[in-house]
């Protein structure tokens, strides 16, 4: 079991106590980090703003895209805790972070730890080659790849060699991305998996099918021959009753 105490400017420090009961301050928001479990408990207390929840929120997400896919994050209010949690008010919590850290004391006789954090996770070339030799599920193309926390997007271009056309593609890093849920049904992603963790995901969208022109050109004669049978039907309908009107009213 890990603790960690969320700030106000969104840093995390690592969180020494005997139990883990006594760590749970009420003017703290504290990310809780039980691997038995796969679960990243969001402790907030009483006392605390809710600008902090918020930020404590947006921490516990960052934790999880961390730790992996198989966490799942369960926010707490103090006083309102799940028995499953309080089970664990008596666990000893781990003595030092998975990464280097200073110490500072802290007061209630608690040590903090401020985290440097864990190292980027950068795309390798060996990952790069790896990735793009790969092969893609029919009907899909590679449209982006996801390491750690970064975005690498596809870029595809086109050159002619001695006249024919080459093309290829090059992975790069997104520096931008937009905030908020991204969201499409054309897309799937899929997991490349190593010795237990998650290396990458890869973002896959469906292709758009293209059409031969000469598939168009028979679609486009197929729709002006229904055209016209549709319009041959609606003379065929007037008739009858233009006769009628001709019978009832000879002298017009």
């Amino acid at each position: 079991m890990e603790i960690y105490n969320v700030t106000r400017t969104g840093e995390t420090t690592f969180v020494t106590a005997a139990t883990l009961k006594e760590a749970l301050l009420p003017d703290k928001v504290l990310i809780i980090i039980v691997d038995d479990l796969k679960t990243i408990f969001l402790w907030k207390g009483t006392e605390c703003g809710v600008r902090k929840k918020f930020i404590g929120a947006r921490v516990s997400q960052a934790v999880r895209g961390e730790r992996g896919l198989l966490y799942k994050v369960d926010p707490i209010d103090q006083n309102d805790e799940p028995q499953a949690f309080v089970d664990l008010f008596d666990a000893k919590p781990a003595e030092s972070p998975t990464a280097g850290a200073s110490m500072d004391m802290a007061e209630g006789g608690i040590v903090e730890e401020s985290l440097a954090g864990p190292a980027a996770v950068t795309l390798s070339n060996e990952m790069k080659e790896k990735l793009m030799g790969e092969a893609l599920p029919g009907g899909f193309e590679r449209e982006g790849i996801v390491i750690g926390r970064d975005y690498y997007g596809v870029i595809k271009s086109t050159s002619v060699v001695l006249g024919k056309t080459v093309e290829s593609e090059d992975i790069q890093k997104t520096e931008e991305l937009p905030d908020g849920q991204l969201f499409n049904s054309n897309y799937r992603i899929r997991l490349m998996v190593e010795n237990g963790n998650i290396a990458a995901v890869e973002i896959l969208k469906k292709k758009e099918i293209e059409v031969p022109e000469e598939i168009k050109a028979e679609v486009k004669v197929e729709e002006k021959v229904v055209s016209e049978e549709i319009r041959a039907e609606d003379i065929l309908d007037e008739i009858p009753a233009q006769k009628e009107e001709f019978e009832n009213n000879p002298d017009e």
